[in-house]
């Protein structure tokens, strides 16, 4: 039922906008830590760039679930959370804002110094086992619940405060945000095990995707879409920055970028008029310009990959589709495949690995298991002086009302953890520090 003026995808995309998750992205790094130049992305300014490409990949994917799924509009409509029958043009719409709302939320999750930070914190647990698994001693669950500490996965923790902080969300949010739906004790899980869901979640996932008309063990069709908005973005622009700050010669860049631009423009049928080419009054083309183009093209290739997936198995309930949009671009047209790999490559070597990158590694391996040591400390410290709550204090911990089990403060205490910033991580270290 809408409430006001607006619709509830408004007030879904409001809630996750108006969130200090997001505006905490502003702080943490893509690539290069503390970034002095204003041009190198941040995590909300990446995503909010995949929440653009998110937006019109929605548009193309929801034309093509639609003639799939055309003789049964019921399961489309509930796909997609629409609180009534919609058409055609209002389905197109409501696919387009639950996939560009999901890729907002998409790293809310992610803790400071990038993907290193998560590595931190699964290295902390990895070493500190044996004191954890006394923690969680009584548990029966204990092995399972020890893994979504030492695998520790930022699209879980995400899924976490979509579920338990921001709160109220629509269900086809919830499901499109969940890129690894089995849990990690569950065989067969892709992407070399990780989950999107704590264990802590499972139950609340499992009763959303029964509200959505899928399985709980099957990824939601949107996920494809906002997983490829995603992909698209970071291989495109983190070779934009590396461009930038001189990892990799400029002149070389715009050589690589101009072969996956006609590469990408050459895997469309001649007779479409949708793509962008390299035409000779275009040898002037900046950097940016190249960039959007190619991003523009992937868009399209891979909403046509996404057109190919087995969309009938979603009325059996065994949607077992897996593999990234932009891996299938890669299988199905392979003048596309070698430059891209080379961007891949290139990033990987150069970008990755520059030493601002490695700043971010150090940082994240040394100043994450203090502030992790200290809040545990703080929490399970039998003796409660002043200083296990000043401790608890400064990082926002606070007990809960509720009778809460030791995993489930563990839990609250990483996402303690990956409310900071990169900047405020550093200074509470500091504090911290004998």
């Amino acid at each position: 039922m809408e409430k006001g003026p607006r619709t509830s995808m408004e007030r879904n995309w409001d809630k996750i906008i108006f969130s200090p998750f997001l505006r905490r992205l502003q702080g943490k790094t893509q690539v290069i830590p503390f970034p002095k130049d204003s041009f190198l992305h941040t995590r909300l300014t990446h995503s909010l760039e995949t929440t653009s490409v998110g937006r019109s990949l929605g548009k193309m994917g929801a034309k093509y679930l639609w003639k799939a799924l055309k003789s049964e509009p019921g399961l489309a409509n509930q796909l997609c959370s629409a609180e009534k029958d919609i058409q055609e043009e209002e389905f197109s719409r409501h696919v387009s804002d639950v996939v560009k709302t999901a890729c907002l939320a998409h790293d809310i999750g992610h803790p400071p110094f990038a993907h290193t930070g998560e590595r931190a914190i699964r290295s902390y647990f990895k070493k500190e086992e044996e004191y954890i698994c006394k923690l969680l001693k009584e548990s029966s669950d204990k092995k399972t619940q020890f893994r979504d500490l030492s695998e520790f996965d930022s699209n879980a923790m995400g899924f976490y405060k979509l579920l338990r902080e921001i709160k109220g969300l629509d269900h086809a949010v919830l499901a499109a945000y969940v890129k690894y739906p089995i849990r990690i004790d569950e065989k067969n899980s892709p992407d070399n095990g990780k989950s999107s869901i704590f264990f802590s979640d499972r139950k609340e996932y499992e009763k959303i995707c029964e509200g959505l008309g899928v399985s709980h063990s099957d990824r939601h069709p949107l996920t494809f879409l906002v997983e490829a908005a995603d992909d698209i973005c970071y291989r495109i622009v983190d070779f934009e920055d590396a461009i930038h700050i001189g990892s990799i010669d400029k002149t070389r860049g715009e050589e690589h970028l101009i072969k996956l631009l006609k590469a990408t423009a050459k895997a469309f049928p001649a007779s479409d008029k949708s793509k962008y080419s390299i035409y000779e009054h275009m040898k002037e083309d900046t950097i940016v310009r190249m960039k959007g183009k190619i991003i523009h093209n992937l868009t399209i290739l891979c909403a046509k990959s996404f057109e190919e997936l087995r969309f009938q198995d979603l009325k059996k309930k065994s949607f077992k589709e897996n593999k990234r949009l932009l891996e299938r671009v890669k299988e199905e047209h392979q003048d596309v495949e070698k430059p891209l790999s080379e961007i891949e490559k290139l990033s990987e070597s150069n970008f990755y690995h520059h030493p601002k990158a490695l700043q971010t590694e150090l940082s994240a391996h040394t100043v994450i298991p203090e502030l992790l040591s200290n809040l545990i400390s703080a929490v399970f410290s039998e003796e409660k002086d002043q200083k296990e709550e000043k401790i608890k204090n400064l990082f926002g911990y606070k007990e809960s009302c509720k009778d809460e089990n030791n995993y489930e403060k563990l839990i609250r205490i990483c996402s303690c953890i990956t409310d900071l910033t990169d900047a405020q991580a550093l200074q509470f270290y500091k504090y911290l520090k004998p």
